[in-house]
């Protein structure tokens, strides 16, 4: 299973339940705290480390799927799309 397959299924999975989709303040916040919550279970030597860290890269996998929908929805404007196309260019993508 590859990386954007991953989002994909984190996002729709946000969807679904109802959670926050729009609120990137609110969505940093949760963030921290699934960190906070990981340090407290290194520190404390507990056995749910795994699944905090799990929250935390979950967070962090739905925040970058977030971001690139967000850039591309920008670079969508027709004005700016040839402008785009050539500045990505220069990038080697795979």
């Amino acid at each position: 299973m590859d990386m954007k397959h991953i989002q994909k299924q984190i996002w729709q999975n946000k969807i679904n339940k109802g959670f926050n989709t729009t609120d990137v303040n609110k969505e940093f916040c949760l963030l921290y705290g699934e960190v906070s919550e990981s340090y407290e279970a290194y520190r404390k030597k507990k056995d749910d480390l795994k699944e905090e860290l799990a929250d935390v890269a979950i967070y962090l996998f739905i925040r970058t799927f977030w971001n690139v929908r967000l850039w591309f929805r920008r670079r969508n404007n027709k004005k700016s799309r040839e402008k785009w196309k050539a500045s990505l260019s220069k990038y080697r993508w795979s």
